[in-house]
């Protein structure tokens, strides 16, 4: 579901499916999500009683009954003819059975999806990637020798996945956004964390500890201590305090999950606006314009090009202030 939410454009593409899937040229369909939920939207009798954000809850679908305690579920003792007389619990099952094949079976070729497993990148292939909620550590090839002066992975082919995670643990980018899932406030199940009431601090720590992986498989140059907290990237850009700095614009599409840890719109500062695309995925701003953009997005390039030409004409207003004061002064002597 995250992958697919960033991938929301409206239009194919496979801008998310060659990242993860290890260089996979298989597209998405366009609003890839709304694909997905037109399957789940019939009505299958189905009914949920509880607390959904404690996540403890029951799920009915007439004499079958489901009790979900956090990261438990035990069944009510139904039978199989209990199943069999309840279609809506079957046709449920078979709709999600459909639904998940719009990620697991993008590439169009698989006859049986197991949704267990990594999904597939080409005909007849599987990836060592699969979906993740996190940036996650894929496993390198083995080095060619452990000597001193090497510095070489081998000649294997790296995972395209690496250079995303490299990154993230060489520059303390720690997407903990993602961290977290299943907690009552998503449509996720199981949660991901063993109890409730958990702290950041929890979520945070050993959140990176992938980055020590790199080295032992030889893939060098990362830091030995990745930034969990990101506090080096806090020292260079000023963390949430932001306001000294200018001729930035944000932008955050609606339907990308990663939205929450952008810049809020209308932004802290005239000189730093952000804007929220409304129907936007994962920076559909900076894709090249297609006749089924929305509007929204197009208001937004607009609204970026005449802040940008602005940074611009003032910056040369400046320069030319400058050096005819500078004239000024030398005439002056």
């Amino acid at each position: 579901l995250f992958n697919l939410a960033e991938g929301s454009y409206p239009f194919p593409s496979n801008y998310i499916t060659y990242a993860t899937f290890n260089g996979t040229l298989a597209q998405l369909p366009p609003w890839p999500v709304k694909q997905l939920c037109e399957k789940l939207a019939g009505d299958f009798g189905v009914s949920i009683r509880g607390d959904e954000a404690s996540v403890k809850f029951h799920v009915d679908a007439g004499p079958i009954s489901v009790a979900v305690d956090w990261d438990k579920a035990a069944g009510n003792g139904y039978s199989l003819d209990d199943l069999k007389t309840q279609k809506g619990a079957l046709r449920l099952l078979q709709a999600v059975a459909e639904a998940v094949q719009v990620w697991y079976n993008v590439t169009g070729g698989q006859k049986c999806v197991n949704w267990r497993t990594p999904p597939p990148t080409r005909m007849g292939s599987s990836s060592p990637l699969a979906p993740k909620m996190s940036a996650a550590m894929p496993e390198l090839p083995t080095p060619a020798s452990k000597g001193a002066n090497v510095c070489t992975a081998g000649k294997s082919a790296l995972n395209i996945g690496l250079a995303w995670g490299a990154l993230c643990c060489n520059s303390g980018i720690n997407l903990v956004t993602t961290a977290a899932h299943g907690l009552g406030r998503d449509l996720f199940w199981p949660p991901n964390l063993p109890r409730r009431n958990f702290s950041l601090a929890e979520v945070v720590h050993g959140s990176m500890s992938f980055c020590g992986s790199y080295g032992s498989q030889g893939f060098y140059g990362l830091p030995s201590r990745p930034d969990e907290w990101g506090k080096w990237m806090d020292v260079a850009y000023g963390g949430k305090h932001i306001a000294g700095h200018s001729n930035i614009f944000f932008s955050n599409g609606e339907l990308d999950p990663w939205t929450p840890a952008g810049v809020p719109a209308p932004g802290p500062t005239e000189s730093l606006p952000s804007e929220l695309i409304a129907l936007g995925g994962h920076h559909l701003d900076l894709f090249f314009s297609t006749a089924a953009d929305p509007e929204s997005v197009r208001r937004v390039r607009a609204s970026e090009l005449a802040h940008i030409a602005r940074w611009i004409d003032g910056g040369r207003a400046s320069r030319a202030a400058s050096a005819e004061s500078a004239a000024s002064m030398l005439e002056f002597v």
